[in-house]
């Protein structure tokens, strides 16, 4: 899991959440209230306010907390990797907060991350 996570509150301006995206070069970011996950802003929320702006619909000053895809799944740091493993399965989740035992985000878990925690697992099963 990555701990290096890119947060905002709810309250940042969408377009400092964009400007933030792209500075750093990811596809996500993690919305937290009191360090705790609330919601996410991934690449497919950024197209769809595109395609909104694109259309004149759409606030024109939104910000984190209208744009977030909320609630946010979050898996416990303390649980299995089958347990993250299987939310994302379905395909929807490609982004996984880890919270502590009080809720406290700690770290993010993505689809990348879990496939190489497979590969890395199948690769040394198969030489022993």
């Amino acid at each position: 899991m990555s701990k290096d996570i890119v947060c905002v509150e709810p309250s940042c301006p969408f377009d400092d959440v964009l400007q933030g995206i792209s500075a750093c070069r990811i596809s996500y970011v993690v919305v937290c209230e009191e360090n705790r996950p609330v919601g996410i802003i991934t690449e497919r929320d950024v197209v769809q306010v595109a395609a909104n702006r694109a259309r004149g619909a759409g606030e024109p000053r939104q910000t984190a907390r209208k744009v977030m895809t909320a609630p946010v799944t979050t898996v416990r740091s303390c649980d299995p990797l089958d347990a993250a493993i299987a939310l994302t399965q379905g395909g929807q989740l490609r982004y996984l907060p880890v919270v502590d035992s009080v809720g406290d985000l700690v770290g993010l878990l993505t689809q990348t991350d879990l496939l190489s925690v497979l590969v890395m697992t199948r690769s040394s099963g198969s030489r022993a």
